[in-house]
C-alpha cells in the first residue's frame, strides 16, 4: 500500500497572500499524486517533488492540505491545516441596548464582530484584563466599584493590529434600608401605632408603602396606624436618578402582623 507523507519548508501558518511549499515524502511506489489545497485548487501529478500554493483571504482562514497517493495496491492520503491571517483587521466591538451604563454592581455584555484577528487582548480599566481568541463573540465582565472607565482591545493577527475602545459609566447604588421598632416579632396590637427606624435611604426620591395601600414619602421616622387586621409587607423604596435617565433602585422589606389585643378576664 501507499503510505501519503508531506510536510512544509514554511511555517503551516501565514499572512496573506501567503506562499508555502510542501516537500512531498510519501513511500510506496506511488503512481499518481493528487493533491487539493482546499481553495478550490487541485491538480494531479506522477512526480514526487515538492509543489508550491499561494493562499489569497481577506479574513483568517484555515485550509486542509490533502495529499492523495495511489499505486495498484490501494490509496492512501494525508491532511495538513494551514491558517492564512489577512493583512487587515477590522475592530469592532459593540454593547448590548444600554450597557454601557449602570449600577453598581452592573455586568457589560460586550460583543466583538471584529474580523482578522488571530488574538485579542481586553482591559476593561478597572485594573483587570484576558487574553483572548480574536473571534470571541461575547465577553461579559462586571464592575462592582461605581466611576467611569476606559475600556480598550487590542487585536493582532501576526501580519497587523488594531484597536477599539469603549467608555463605561458605573453609578453609585442607591440603599434602603430599616428597623421596626417597639414590637416583639413585628406583631402588633390592633390600635397600635406601628414605627420604623429609617437607617438609609439615599435615592432623589424615597417611597414608603405600609401595605395597605397607603403611600408616603419617607421621613428618617415614620409612624402608621392599621385600621384593620392582617398581614402587611412594607416596603421602602430608594431611587436614584442618574444622566441618560438610568434609574440605581434599592428596596427594603419587613412584615408585620396586626393582632387582635388580648381579653383579660377576672375570675372570681
Amino acid at each position: 500500500l501507499p503510505v501519503a507523507r508531506f510536510g512544509s519548508f514554511d511555517s503551516t501558518a501565514g499572512c496573506s497572500p501567503y506562499s508555502i511549499t510542501f516537500r512531498n515524502t510519501s513511500v510506496g511506489n506511488v503512481n499518481n499524486y493528487y493533491w487539493d489545497f482546499d481553495d478550490g485548487t487541485a491538480f494531479q501529478t506522477s512526480k514526487d517533488s515538492s509543489v508550491s500554493h499561494t493562499y489569497t483571504s481577506n479574513i483568517l482562514d484555515t485550509f486542509n492540505v490533502k495529499l492523495t497517493t495511489q499505486n495498484s495496491c490501494g490509496i492512501d492520503s494525508l491532511i495538513i491545516p494551514v491558517v492564512v491571517a489577512p493583512n487587515t483587521i477590522s475592530a469592532q466591538v459593540t454593547t448590548y441596548g444600554n450597557d454601557l451604563y449602570g449600577c453598581a454592581p452592573h455586568t457589560v455584555n460586550f460583543v466583538n464582530n471584529t474580523t482578522g484577528a488571530l488574538t485579542s487582548l481586553w482591559n476593561f480599566g478597572d485594573g483587570t484584563g484576558e487574553n483572548l481568541p480574536g473571534n470571541i463573540l461575547n465577553v461579559p465582565h462586571t464592575y462592582t466599584i461605581p466611576g467611569i472607565y476606559q475600556v480598550s482591545i487590542n487585536f493582532d493577527n501576526g501580519c497587523s493590529k488594531a484597536i477599539d475602545t469603549q467608555t463605561v459609566n458605573i453609578y453609585p447604588p442607591a440603599e434602603a434600608a430599616f428597623t421596626v421598632i417597639d414590637s416583639t416579632n413585628n406583631i402588633f396590637c390592633f390600635g397600635d401605632t406601628v414605627r420604623l427606624k429609617i437607617t438609609k435611604q439615599t435615592g432623589d426620591y424615597n417611597y414608603l408603602y405600609w401595605g395597605d395601600d397607603n403611600l408616603f414619602y419617607s421621613p428618617p421616622v415614620a409612624a402608621h396606624y392599621y385600621d384593620s387586621l392582617g398581614v402587611y409587607t412594607i416596603k421602602l423604596i430608594a431611587d436614584r436618578i442618574n444622566s441618560v435617565g438610568t434609574v440605581c433602585s434599592d428596596t427594603a422589606t419587613a412584615i408585620i402582623g396586626i393582632a387582635e389585643k388580648p381579653v383579660v378576664g377576672i375570675t372570681p
